[in-house]
């Protein structure tokens, strides 16, 4: 740390190569884990919902049929 004029630079000695690039890999790993998940959890909704529509528009053709037999 060296002090001139009121001013503070710090120097921290640079990461060796390798650390450097295991430690975006680990980044990049995270952050596909979380989008991963993230889609997952979106995929399952909407399927969710196009079972519930399916379900629905099941319920109204079979009611549809039922009046139509009367």
């Amino acid at each position: 740390m060296i002090l001139l004029q009121n001013v503070i630079t710090i120097h921290r000695p640079a990461l060796p190569i390798y650390q450097s690039v295991i430690e975006k890999t680990r980044g990049l790993s995270i952050r596909t884990q979380a989008l991963r998940a993230a889609l997952s959890r979106t995929g399952q909704q909407q399927q969710q919902q196009q079972q519930q529509q399916q379900q629905a528009q099941a319920a109204q053709e079979q009611s549809v049929v039922v009046e139509g037999a009367r």
